[in-house]
């Protein structure tokens, strides 16, 4: 089976960004009529196109969805009487064109007075429609056309919000709504709390769901464990944070061109700076020497001007001088607490420590709760008045198991499970730092995120 090691340093797979789009496309069919089925078959045979050929026929709408998965097809082409639409089509529409490895377009092929569903299936993320029953006219029209949406895709994957098919007013809201780059520290004084799994899906949320220049740190110096939870990042496991220490400590100076060598593409455009793999390392020079704030200092400074949102997933000791340095420098810092009294507790004590030996204000600091339930008799309110910090985001407790089913997967909830309340929340969470997410992820997403003047009040800074 191999070791661990070897288990974890497959290699990584290609971004979405990176993939070109297909010369050859490869199509799906999903049609009720049998005249148009024949149709498009003898029109996609090899015999007859090199370009775009028909690969699976499909006779529901989850058959279809699953065939698209299985070939690898660029282009589904259905009608909306197809069995199974009705309940979970528009949805799956949206799915197959966010899909993680290369967006996969529909085509929708709908009879004469159809009503509104050309809209609403365009809307949902279709890139056309051609009329039924396919004549000469519209067969050329769809050969023509699939091209054509296939390129803009893949260009679209470019651009902010490239899993959520925007239109183009909604492109605009998205262009016209400020933002500011940050740093966001995610730590908690406490293990178990979920501290990882917020920063990794905070990061996904910036850098593959809105397509912003993201880079994600791994910190931790008790155990650089991120990569678990990013299944296929692979890159070399000697080229860390620690290493990257090492050569700056012997006099190497940190430069873009020597940060961008040891960042590890994910998708979208997020990039990973893997930690320490042998946690032995987190206590050896030059991690734990007084210079390590002032590499974490520079590390910061340089990765600010490489990316618009940097995430910086840290341990619990704030002692540590790599942990101090993040807290340090970043520009918020997220505490992720859950909801038992000896991890408030813990943050209250580390919280005091900060600002009496270390001088750090709590300005910068907002409280997260993670898998929070009513019934679980944890004061809020008075944890809230202890810590003196303002409870940023709730995450519900997950009922069931999804959040631990994604991390032992390696799928980021956020990506695959999005429509889960915890991926929701997690949303709210990164829409404050990013209010255009709000916009992107009532497509994505399937609703809204903040509150209209909670926008409009953050357009003013």
């Amino acid at each position: 089976m191999g070791s661990l090691k070897d288990r974890f340093q497959s290699k990584a797979a290609p971004s979405p960004t990176e993939r070109p789009a297909p010369e050859i496309i490869k199509v799906a069919i999903g049609l009720r009529h049998w005249g148009d089925i024949s149709t498009l078959s003898v029109e996609l045979r090899p015999e007859k196109r090199t370009d775009i050929l028909g690969v699976a026929n499909a006779a529901t709408m989850m058959e279809l969805y699953d065939a698209a998965i299985q070939h690898d097809v660029d282009v589904v082409i259905l009608t909306p009487d197809l069995p199974g639409f009705e309940q979970s089509g528009l949805d799956l529409v949206r799915k197959l064109y966010q899909h993680p490895d290369h967006p996969i377009i529909t085509v929708a092929l709908l009879p004469p007075g159809c009503g509104d569903w050309a809209r609403t299936l365009e809307q949902a993320g279709a890139a056309f429609h051609v009329t039924s029953p396919l004549r000469e006219a519209e067969v050329a029209r769809l050969i023509e056309g699939i091209p054509r949406e296939v390129l803009r895709a893949y260009q679209h994957r470019g651009t902010a919000g490239t899993l959520a098919r925007l239109d183009q007013e909604t492109a605009q809201i998205v262009a016209a709504q400020a933002w500011e780059h940050r740093t966001v520290a995610v730590w908690s004084p406490k293990g178990g709390t979920g501290k990882t799994f917020v920063a990794v899906n905070l990061a996904c949320l910036f850098g593959v769901v809105c397509n912003l220049d993201t880079i994600l740190l791994d910190v931790d110096m008790d155990t650089g464990d991120l990569f678990i939870s990013l299944d296929g990042l692979g890159g070399d496991f000697g080229h860390t944070i620690h290493e990257l220490a090492t050569r700056w400590s012997k006099g190497e100076p940190l430069t873009t061109k020597l940060v961008e060598s040891y960042l590890i593409p994910y998708q979208g455009r997020l990039k990973v700076l893997r930690g320490i793999f042998d946690s032995t390392e987190g206590g050896m020079a030059p991690l734990v020497e007084a210079e390590a704030i002032a590499f974490m200092g520079e590390l910061l400074r340089i990765v600010r001007q490489m990316a618009s949102m940097v995430v910086v997933d840290m341990g619990l000791s704030a002692a540590h001088p790599m942990h101090l340095g993040a807290l340090d420098r970043a520009d918020v810092v997220l505490i992720v607490l859950a909801p038992t009294h000896p991890s408030s507790f813990r943050a209250w004590s580390h919280m005091g420590a900060l600002q009496r030996e270390m001088e750090i204000s709590p300005a910068r600091f907002k409280l997260i709760l993670n898998g929070y339930a009513d019934n679980m008799e944890f004061d809020r309110q008075g944890t809230i008045q202890e810590l003196g910090l303002p409870e940023f985001v709730v995450i519900p407790q997950d009922v069931e198991n999804e959040v631990v089913r994604s991390i032992n997967r390696g799928q980021p909830l956020v990506l695959y499970e999005p429509h889960r309340e915890v991926s929701r929340q997690l949303a709210v969470l990164g829409a404050h730092f990013y209010p255009p997410l709000n916009t992107i992820w009532s497509q994505y997403g399937g609703r809204g995120l903040l509150p209209k003047r909670s926008l409009l009040r953050r357009r003013k800074h």
